[in-house]
């Protein structure tokens, strides 16, 4: 199936149309993030994180500060280990 959509699409004419078209939208639509949005979601993470343990070591409530890094992206595992940096890990009592 691919092979005959290869042949079709490289036999006609409009290939090389199609294929400007294309790059020529690529950079006003791209589908992959640019390296700017990607640094720049980072430093927003990593600030999130940041205010997250700062609300840790204090008396706040931590499930604003946790809502919001998952809003902006933060992982769960991330979300975890900043806490972790705070409060250690959970030992259960024996």
């Amino acid at each position: 199936m691919f092979d005959s959509l290869l042949e079709f699409v490289g036999g006609s004419p409009w290939a090389y149309s199609a294929i400007f078209a294309i790059v020529t939208v690529d950079p006003f639509f791209a589908l992959v993030p640019g390296e700017t949005s990607v640094i720049t979601g980072a430093m927003l993470a990593a600030r999130r994180l940041d205010e997250l343990r700062e609300a840790a070591r204090g008396t706040d409530n931590l499930m604003h500060p946790i809502r919001q890094a998952l809003m902006d992206r933060c992982s769960m595992g991330e979300v975890c280990g900043a806490m972790k940096d705070v409060f250690g890990a959970y030992r259960p009592r024996t």
